[in-house]
């Protein structure tokens, strides 16, 4: 869906004389990676790059805010079961943006206020993933214990 699909909405726009698009995709998306979803979304990066129409990329890490999905299953979790396990070898890192701010970083791009450049959505806090989910548990009243879990080794997905 990302390549085929981004190619699908180029053509629709060159048709209907749309002159700016703007693709959100993922801080991570890059080339050569073993990622299906980083490889795709990359290469829907270089497509709306190349299509010859006023463009602006937003690569996008943690959104969060109102009903996000993470933030509640995170939260129902915290507060229903006594053990969290942290999952990973190594603590990740992330810079969680609220929503109100990517927002306004859309609005611009849709204006044209960033023509043809590639920006990085990311928070001012920097915080370790676990540092989040003990933050979401303190506010949704929940008190788990924290078990560090080893990562199970995760299939590729289907490129397209």
């Amino acid at each position: 869906m990302h390549v085929d699909g981004t190619r699908a909405v180029l053509e629709a726009a060159r048709r209907a004389g749309v002159r700016r698009v703007v693709l959100l995709s993922f801080l991570r998306a890059r080339p050569d990676t073993r990622s299906g979803y980083h490889q795709t979304k990359w290469e829907a990066e270089e497509l709306v790059r190349a299509a010859g129409l006023e463009y602006t990329v937003l690569k996008s890490g943690m959104i969060y805010g109102p009903g996000d999905h993470m933030v509640d299953h995170v939260a129902r979790a915290v507060r229903t079961f006594p053990v969290f396990a942290t999952v990973g070898f190594r603590e990740r890192r992330a810079r969680p943006l609220p929503i109100a701010d990517a927002i306004d970083v859309l609005v611009a791009a849709l204006e044209g206020r960033m023509p043809n450049q590639t920006v990085a959505l990311m928070g001012a806090e920097e915080l370790e993933l676990g540092a989040a989910v003990r933050r979401i548990a303190e506010v949704a009243g929940g008190h788990p214990l924290y078990v560090p879990a080893r990562r199970s080794g995760a299939s590729a997905s289907s490129r397209r």
